[in-house]
């Protein structure tokens, strides 16, 4: 969807996926993981899990790598959540920044995209009264998508 991405390989259950990033620190492996998840009033979820694939084989979603390429990135995450809904178009995604302020950023990326995402996705924000369609008039702590 998102043309200014990087090449991902997604494993043949589309719930991990792997690629890339290419900047001035280098070649860092990211990592891009769906894993279940049960929250209350909902129910079950794909919980988007996003990192840097560490040398000890676990994901780090806390690492700022600076590597200068961080919209590409960002369209790369979300490339795979049309991929993973293509495959489980049934399914609900739950997503969160690991930080504040990276919550914050994919806030803003979202509002950016609202107009492009919303033909084929609902997307909701968690705010103060609950869980509410994405408007991006408040800050929200987390963040659901589904297809329509």
């Amino acid at each position: 969807m998102f043309l200014n991405q990087y090449e991902y390989f997604a494993e043949k259950n589309f719930l991990t996926y792997q690629f890339t990033s290419e900047g001035v620190n280098g070649s860092i492996q990211k990592i891009v993981q769906y894993s279940k998840l049960n929250i209350p009033g909902i129910g079950t979820v794909y919980n988007l899990g996003f990192g840097d694939l560490m040398e000890d084989g676990n994901i780090s979603d806390i690492t700022n790598s600076n590597n200068g390429d961080m919209e590409k990135v960002l369209y790369t995450v979300a490339n795979t959540v049309y991929d993973f809904l293509d495959h489980y178009p049934d399914e609900l995604i739950f997503a969160h920044g690991s930080t504040p302020i990276r919550t914050r950023l994919y806030q803003r990326k979202l509002m950016q995209m609202l107009q492009i995402i919303s033909t084929e996705f609902d997307v909701y924000g968690l705010g103060d009264e609950g869980w509410e369609e994405f408007t991006g008039e408040e800050a929200y702590t987390a963040f659901l998508i589904k297809k329509k």
